[in-house]
């Protein structure tokens, strides 16, 4: 099982994301990535198939981020198979 080579900063945007940190917004003009890191770096997840809309998105308003099964194999690849602790990482 292979998974990206991701730097540390693009982790901790995967790790916001699985702890529902990460949300689009969409004001009938444009889409937005908000969250505890870049909306750069974010907009990069979601262009590599890591992060994705929830099933039925995009949706009007704002809505939460949701990691693909591409970005869920890859945190986990790197944090080891139990997600439920990331909590506790940065």
């Amino acid at each position: 099982m292979s998974h990206l080579p991701l730097t540390e900063k693009y982790l901790h945007a995967l790790r916001a994301v699985a702890r529902g940190e990460v949300f689009r917004t969409y004001n009938s003009l444009e889409f937005k990535l908000t969250g505890p890191c870049s909306s750069r770096l974010l907009w990069s997840l979601a262009r590599m198939d890591l992060i994705a809309d929830p099933p039925g998105g995009p949706l009007q308003g704002c809505h939460r981020m949701v990691l693909t099964a591409k970005g869920d194999e890859t945190l986990r690849a790197v944090n080891g198979s139990d997600l439920r602790n990331l909590r506790a990482l940065p």
